[in-house]
């Protein structure tokens, strides 16, 4: 089992490492966010940090010559692969330097909610250039040992000119983090004739459906990751290992906007026409992400929000 970090070595590392902080709400119900490390939230229960640590991205520094992926729950741009997606600008897989590079400020703060925000500059895969504020208001509860975490993310297009739906896709992208070991499963019922989509190579062996439509995506030594759209109400990620389990729950599609493909495919391609709300994204080295997406309008206009919601519930198994 990996080592529980506590919320006060959180901290420490942070300091160590020469990066802002703020806290909201307390140890014992809150977050860490690290607003020189993406804006990532880090949640705090009885002591104890819930979501995954990457200690050397805490510490250390990403750069061209490599990422430290953070944990913790993040906020980037969708889609990532596809001719409208942000990690292929360059030709090869990368994270945004505009977002490494964001310095996050806090607007608003109270003892249970907390507002950051930051300027990311973002270049799609075809070379279209977007400037953007990124914007997350996270607010923390407790109701009767159910941890609440919700979080509002925003991106705002600051561009000057409008950008068609041929030029380029924008929307708030939630990927929450989490050391897994064998018998940690995530589960979200699938209602009859809906599709799942594999982001990589096929997952039908170790991903299944139960005869009541609820699907099963294990914690396995393999990559892989299942996508659905807006007929899945939510997911939740049982964490046996912890004793825990994290229920999240996104807001519907609005009107006027529509879900998109947030694949990591070939950036030569444009995107499918399949929506994305959720997916379940399963690393070989032992951590999982739930993952909710936003939505977009067909054309990207100077001070367009895209907004959504997301819940996350922390609670004994």
């Amino acid at each position: 089992m990996a080592e529980i970090m506590r919320a006060a070595e959180l901290s420490e590392l942070f300091r160590k490492g020469g990066k802002r902080f703020a806290v909201v709400g307390d140890e014992e119900c809150g977050a860490i966010v690290g607003l020189d490390l993406e804006a990532r939230i880090f949640a705090l229960r009885n002591g104890e940090v819930v979501n995954r640590v990457n200690s050397e991205a805490v510490v250390g520094r990403s750069d061209r010559q490599g990422y430290f992926n953070p944990g913790g729950d993040g906020l980037w741009p969708a889609p990532e692969g596809t001719s409208l997606g942000y990690e292929y600008a360059t030709g090869s897989w990368e994270v945004p330097s505009g977002l490494i590079d964001a310095r996050f400020f806090v607007e608003d703060s109270s003892a249970a909610s907390l507002t950051v925000g930051g300027e990311v500059a973002l270049i799609n895969n075809s070379g279209v250039g977007l400037p953007t504020r990124f914007r997350r208001k996270i607010s923390v509860g407790n109701d009767n040992g159910v941890m609440t975490i919700a979080v509002v993310e925003s991106i705002v297009y600051r561009g000057n000119r409008p950008l068609s739906r041929r030029e380029a896709s924008l929307a708030p992208w939630s990927l929450c983090q989490f050391d897994v070991e064998a018998g940690d499963e995530a589960r979200f019922l699938l209602p009859e004739g809906c599709a799942m989509r594999d982001f990589y190579d096929p997952s039908g062996d170790v991903v299944r459906r139960g005869a009541d439509g609820v699907v099963t995506a294990p914690a396995v030594p393999r990559r892989y990751q299942v996508a659905v759209g807006e007929e899945v109400g939510e997911l939740t990620l049982f964490l046996a290992s912890r004793g825990v389990k994290i229920r999240r729950i996104s807001s519907p599609v609005r009107p006027g906007t529509r879900r998109i493909d947030i694949a990591d495919s070939d950036p030569s391609q444009p995107p499918l026409d399949a929506g994305v709300r959720y997916s379940v994204y399963n690393d070989a080295s032992g951590f999982m992400e739930i993952e909710a997406a936003g939505a977009v309008p067909d054309a990207l206009t100077p001070g367009v929000e895209l907004s959504m919601t997301v819940t996350n519930e922390i609670s004994p198994l």
